[in-house]
């Protein structure tokens, strides 16, 4: 019988350097382990950006980084204002309409800008263009001044002109397009009945920008 040959000394410790090598090598390795896998979920979690809206605007903020050694469990999620199921397109009580009336300062007497009246569409039926009248409470007579604040898909678009008017009302809107109708005072009326005008302008939402057509009252 044929005796099978020693295994010399120097292969047996190259044997034993590459087998340490290797489980050397297979510790410091933690690809496709659970381990990796939730450092991956982990930096793709925190590098995703949430946004959050407010009714004056949209407004776009990016999560902060959890610091180091915090879980990725622990970080909080995103959460997306629920949209209501039903009530008016225009809520004058909404965040977006507050913040809108509030960016208007004061009217000529130093008063508050009241809400009047806005657009009377329900959710599900909203027109592209919408629109809020209010009017300023500092003057106590019938000279008080209105502004016509127009809104689209839940954005704050601005008001109809750059400084308020006396005798102002919206008469009637559609789909796209708001008419508002001004009146003014001439030399001898009275404050309850302007003769001054009247004139109707239309504002019409045109995809992008509102467009007015029309007379405006006299500066």
């Amino acid at each position: 019988m044929r005796r099978k040959a020693p295994i010399s000394a120097a292969v047996a410790v190259s044997a034993l350097v590459t087998a340490t090598a290797l489980m050397v090598a297979g510790c410091g390795s933690t690809e496709g382990t659970p381990e990796a896998a939730a450092s991956s979920t982990a930096s793709s979690s925190t590098a995703s950006a949430t946004s959050t809206a407010n009714e004056s605007g949209t407004t776009v903020t990016s999560s902060p980084p959890p610091q180091s050694g915090t879980p990725a469990s622990e970080s909080v999620p995103a959460t997306t204002p629920a949209v209501p199921a039903s009530g008016p397109c225009v809520d004058v009580d909404s965040p977006v309409v507050t913040d809108a009336i509030g960016t208007l300062g004061t009217d000529v007497n130093g008063g508050s800008w009241i809400p009047r009246s806005a657009s009377e569409e329900q959710i599900g039926n909203c027109p592209d263009l919408l629109w809020v009248s209010v009017d300023g409470d500092g003057v106590g007579d019938a000279t008080y001044q209105s502004h016509v604040l127009f809104f689209h898909d839940g954005t704050y678009l601005g008001t109809a002109t750059s400084k308020p008017y006396s005798y102002t009302h919206v008469i009637d809107s559609n789909r796209n397009s708001v008419s508002v109708q001004y009146r003014w005072l001439l030399d001898d009326d009275a404050f309850c009945c302007p003769q001054g005008g009247p004139n109707i302008v239309n504002f019409t939402w045109n995809g992008s920008a509102v467009v007015a057509d029309g007379q405006f009252p006299p500066s």
